[in-house]
């Protein structure tokens, strides 16, 4: 909950989310990643400042 009253546009993680966190992503706006690996992930809620593209 942090993440949602501070200024971060994302939030990354090296495991899954909980069915909580997802929800309030998605409810906040927010980018939540989990299962953040080089060259993966999963992106579970696309924030508004969210593209979709890759380097």
């Amino acid at each position: 909950m942090e993440a949602v009253t501070g200024v971060a546009a994302a939030l990354v993680a090296v495991s899954a989310p909980t069915a909580l966190a997802i929800r309030q992503a998605r409810q906040a706006g927010m980018t939540l990643v989990g299962f953040a690996r080089p060259g993966r992930h999963v992106v579970y809620s696309a924030g508004a400042g969210c593209t979709g593209g890759g380097a």
